[in-house]
């Protein structure tokens, strides 16, 4: 299982407008050799380099980031009927791909109003998230 994001997708997710300080992790490029860090220890490296061997530095969201920056619940609309549901984050698997969406019920019938799947649970969440960023359910800093 990934547990962390590409520098790539860290960089959408910050473009879009998720805050840096919200990544768990920093990456440092020893030109071509990678140190990831976090906590207390991120510092500490910083400070045992001094800046002067690295020659980039990453901010990188973890799983467990992507799960503290997605809402636990979104209020949807059902244009059709005209009425909001509650819709919770959902999560669940087959033995090839997570699934990973946001469910509601309405009249005794389970609705969801979007979902992403991948064979990674860490990708499936990265593409929710960038969905409910784009659908303004996730407060940006």
């Amino acid at each position: 299982m990934k547990t962390t994001l590409t520098p790539e997708q860290s960089a959408a997710l910050i473009a879009k407008g998720i805050s840096a300080d919200k990544a768990s992790m920093v990456r440092l490029d020893f030109n071509g050799t990678y140190a990831y860090v976090s906590g207390e220890e991120t510092q500490t490296v910083r400070d045992c380099v001094n800046g002067q061997f690295y020659v980039e530095e990453n901010r990188i969201f973890t799983f467990s980031d992507l799960l503290s920056l997605l809402p636990k619940e979104i209020t949807v609309t059902m244009e059709f009927y005209g009425v909001d549901r509650l819709a919770c984050l959902h999560i669940s698997s087959t033995n090839e791909k997570w699934y990973v969406s946001y469910k509601y019920e309405f009249e005794e019938r389970e609705y969801w109003c979007k979902m992403f799947n991948s064979e990674d649970i860490t990708d499936a969440l990265y593409k929710l998230l960038l969905w409910a960023i784009d659908h303004n359910h996730v407060k940006l800093d």
